[in-house]
């Protein structure tokens, strides 16, 4: 079995990641992969690998061959603060959210909205949230299904951006989806998104509480 996921960095590949690993027991990671790990595998004895490609377009996953194709998605707003942050305490200066980052969201949002009959999209938002959900994800997948993994916090690329490795064990408890009040007030992060990217926010994740910079 072969799994490539696709996402946006810091949308919660890493938990994502972790957890369909999780549902294939003896399954192996390939982290921040370029497309030609796939002619690699079978230099392994593993049976299942989880492939996970970071920053690249949605066409991606049209082009590589697995038996599961899997594409994340966060809302815009958390996705957006988590970068900003995260780049906060890599460099002295502060570093906004580029342009071609919130165009990537774009065409991972109408991808969502239109999926390719095999792309297996999770909303990460509501992947959190709702063990149903989850379920059935893992159902889709072809897994068997556990969650023990979901509490642990991921070290590659230093964990969380706002609270590091603190919440290692209970990484449920963090508090994702108010990242973006961290920002709210700024006026260059307000001018992220348009009201289109506020539109395709809405349809996929519905109103939320980070909607009132727009109210």
């Amino acid at each position: 079995m072969k799994i490539c996921m696709l996402g946006i960095r810091r949308s919660g590949n890493s938990p994502i990641r972790n957890w369909i690993t999780e549902q294939f027991e003896g399954s192996r990671q390939f982290i921040n992969a370029t497309p030609d790990i796939m002619s690699h595998l079978d230099q392994f004895e593993e049976k299942d690998f989880v492939i996970s490609f970071e920053e690249m377009p949605p066409q991606l996953l049209e082009q590589v061959e697995c038996d599961k194709k899997v594409l994340i998605l966060r809302d815009p707003f958390n996705l957006a603060a988590t970068r900003v942050k995260h780049y906060d305490l890599m460099s002295s200066g502060k570093k906004w959210v580029s342009p071609n980052a919130i165009a990537l969201w774009k065409m991972y949002a109408e991808e969502f909205i239109k999926p390719k009959s095999d792309f297996i999209c999770i909303n990460y938002n509501r992947f959190l949230t709702d063990i149903e959900y989850r379920k059935e994800i893992s159902k889709e997948l072809g897994g068997k299904f556990s969650d023990e993994s979901l509490d642990f916090v991921d070290d590659n690329g230093q964990g969380s951006s706002f609270d590091g490795m603190d919440f290692d064990g209970n990484a449920r408890e963090m508090p994702v989806f108010e990242r973006w009040k961290a920002y709210a007030d700024v006026e260059a992060f307000r001018e992220l998104f348009t009201p289109e990217i506020i539109k395709l926010s809405k349809e996929i994740f519905g109103e939320e509480s980070w909607t009132m910079l727009y109210s």
